[in-house]
């Protein structure tokens, strides 16, 4: 098993608490997602840690209260719940499943096990996670995509963006900032064929992503690939909402 360089990460009183607190028999939580890809390439600007746990939602919320910590949940339905401790935030999700979606949302099923919570992230560069140990988890090779510059999907991605038609946007988002490798045919003539439903999402969900993409130095390939891939138009016209 690799292993990561979280010294400063485990230097953090914030973040040692959290760990502390969570500390439970059969529980475990871990160092997840975007923070881990971002550690990976040695960002430099700060962002944020991000962590998944075992433990159900109403066990993280009794937790924080007992030791007075500030709660957000405003995505509580979904396993996640926001604490705040000295000003900084750190955004704590249960493990989950995904058991329906429409296109927009999903309905989630908590779980304790990693693989299948691995399995409903959108791609291999965001399913990784590490412990409080340094010991990196990466059940997809993340790792290796990451560092060729790949943005791949988990699974087939046909059926994937069709859980969530903004993962499109993500894909553009994603490969903006990480991605070295050109675009495959069948990816592309995938996003020409579902783009269209872009048009079924809130104009919040998209612009937020869309705004990622206009701050990154890869800005004129992107939406040079976004129009190719006939999924500009869908942002740029899509007055529906």
């Amino acid at each position: 098993m690799s292993s990561l360089n979280i010294k400063k990460w485990k230097s953090n009183k914030n973040i040692k608490l959290l760990f502390k607190i969570f500390k439970k028999d059969n529980e475990e939580t871990r160092f997840v997602g975007g923070c881990i890809r971002d550690l990976i390439i040695k960002k430099k600007e700060n962002y944020d840690v991000d962590l998944a746990t075992t433990l159900k939602p109403n066990e993280i919320i009794k937790i924080l209260k007992k030791k007075k910590i500030k709660i957000i949940k405003s995505g509580f339905s979904h396993g996640t719940v926001i604490a705040i401790l000295n000003k900084e935030k750190f955004e704590i999700t249960t493990l989950r499943k995904d058991i329906k979606t429409d296109g927009r949302h999903a309905k989630v099923k908590f779980t304790k096990d990693w693989i299948t919570d691995s399995n409903r992230r959108d791609f291999t560069i965001n399913a990784m996670s590490c412990d409080f140990n340094g010991n990196l988890y990466d059940y997809h090779v993340g790792v290796k995509d990451l560092k060729e510059g790949r943005i791949k999907f988990i699974g087939d991605p046909k059926k994937r963006i069709k859980e969530d038609f903004l993962r499109i946007l993500r894909y553009f988002r994603f490969y903006a900032y990480y991605g070295k490798k050109n675009i495959e045919k069948p990816q592309i003539n995938i996003f020409n064929n579902l783009s269209s439903n872009l048009k079924k999402l809130s104009s919040e969900r998209v612009y937020s992503e869309f705004k990622q993409i206009l701050l990154s130095d890869n800005l004129y390939k992107v939406i040079k690939l976004m129009e190719n891939s006939g999924v500009l138009k869908y942002i740029i016209f899509n007055n529906n909402n």
